[in-house]
């Protein structure tokens, strides 16, 4: 994230660090040098606020109503998400919520965070109006981006694949949607489950608590 310094040696500091940290106008702010030789910045009064994804832990209530199968480009700052890191949010996931807060926080500061509309299908099951939906989304800073139709063939020739393999489902799986969408895009994925997107799109980036 790259700013420019003023003839008088001013910066603005990026919004999406301001809203991390809690900057508002009046907040003071400190410099110091770290360990490795970098500056860092941080708040004056020392304090983290909640981030936007922290406030938004258990926004769809506890537990998991069922079961989800879990080059060089333009977008490369962009993060594509992932359902089964915005439900370990929304139910507050006491074994994951904090790892995909992070992780989230983390990729914001990269650029936009994207979702397709089988993520959002997938979410709706945790609620039960579309407003409430609609309201996390926007808090959360998720942009909705459509399925093209090179990942809708990738998906049904991944699909074939699976069958080939010995797969028993009858129908394309959410999971080759999702990752045929990242994979064409040429985008990160930022997943907590491995899984078929290992195996079934070896060259997409992803984001995993595993290496």
């Amino acid at each position: 994230m790259t700013t420019t310094v003023t003839a008088k040696g001013q910066v603005t500091i990026p919004k999406r660090v301001r809203d991390l940290l809690g900057i508002v106008p009046g907040s003071k702010v400190d410099f110091h040098r770290a360990a490795d030789g970098t500056v860092v910045l941080t708040r004056a009064d020392k304090k983290q606020p909640a981030s936007r994804f922290a406030k938004l832990r258990g926004h769809a209530g506890k537990g998991t109503r069922y079961r989800l199968h879990f080059g060089p480009h333009p977008w490369r700052s962009m993060t594509f998400i992932d359902t089964n890191v915005l439900l370990d949010v929304v139910t507050n996931n006491d074994n994951w919520a904090d790892w995909s807060i992070a992780q989230l926080e983390a990729a914001s500061l990269n650029g936009p965070l994207l979702i397709n509309d089988l993520v959002y299908a997938e979410l709706s099951a945790r609620y039960d109006r579309v407003e409430g939906l609609e309201v996390f989304l926007e808090e959360a800073g998720l942009e909705m981006t459509p399925i093209p139709r090179a990942a809708l063939f990738l998906a049904g020739k991944v699909f074939t694949q699976y069958r080939r393999a010995g797969g028993s489902r009858t129908g394309v799986l959410p999971d080759f949607f999702i990752g045929a969408h990242a994979a064409v895009s040429q985008l990160p994925l930022l997943t907590r489950n491995i899984g078929r997107y290992g195996t079934y799109f070896p060259t997409l980036s992803l984001i995993t608590p595993h290496p």
